[in-house]
């Protein structure tokens, strides 16, 4: 997320970040896809609780991947670029 303002989203550190997210997903057993958090995600007291924030793990890539499926329809020049970002996200750019 950081690089996209500054560096083309084809740019190869952007492609590997996209594909690095997509490759990392999951199947969850809710249905869908996910990420994978195994660790807690808060603070609590060591040794009695940690703190868990379930959405942490979808919140964070699922900005970056919207921020890239943006990057790409802007370069392109796409009116509806969201549907052909996704399709290329998707199919592994």
């Amino acid at each position: 997320m950081g690089l996209l303002p500054y560096l083309s989203p084809k740019d190869e550190v952007i492609v590997r970040g996209v594909k690095y997210l997509i490759d990392r997903q999951i199947d969850m057993k809710e249905g869908g896809k996910g990420w994978d958090e195994p660790r807690a995600t808060g603070s609590g007291f060591p040794g009695a609780y940690d703190l868990r924030y379930p959405y942490y793990s979808h919140h964070f890539p699922m900005i970056a991947l919207s921020r890239y499926a943006r990057a790409v329809e802007k370069q392109e020049g796409l009116p509806d670029g969201l549907s052909v970002a996704t399709e290329k996200i998707s199919n592994g750019l």
